[in-house]
């Protein structure tokens, strides 16, 4: 039993996840000290437009396009979130808000793009 407890304490790790918006983060950050002391924290950085274009190649692969059309289509996906990503940085600039634009967004935009498609086709 001692073996076990002391390869919990070795191998127990706790995955906490909280989004920077809003002031959770900074008030658990005071009241737990040891929460910032001993983490890790990751942020995520943007993701370049190769690979946006690339998650939306994949994403609309099952439609009958032709390779150019799918192309654009990609094309233009990364291109939009690419832009919500400066214009968001430019009302942070211009009137001191914050508003998040997170690869969730970009994924979530593809998959409304794929459903709405099959719902038209049917």
């Amino acid at each position: 039993m001692a073996e076990f407890y002391s390869r919990i304490q070795n191998n127990f790790h706790i995955v906490f996840l909280m989004s920077k918006t809003g002031d959770n983060l900074r008030n658990y950050g005071r009241m737990y000290p040891g929460l910032v002391n001993n983490t890790t924290i990751v942020w995520f950085m943007p993701w370049p437009a190769e690979a946006l274009v690339e998650v939306a190649n994949n994403s609309i692969k099952e439609f009958n396009f032709d390779e150019d059309t799918r192309r654009h289509i990609a094309q233009y996906f990364g291109n939009a979130h690419t832009k919500v990503i400066e214009l968001a940085d430019k009302m942070f600039k211009e009137l001191k808000r914050l508003y998040y634009v997170t690869p969730t967004n970009y994924i979530e935009l593809v998959k409304g793009y794929c459903e709405l498609l099959n719902n038209k086709r049917a």
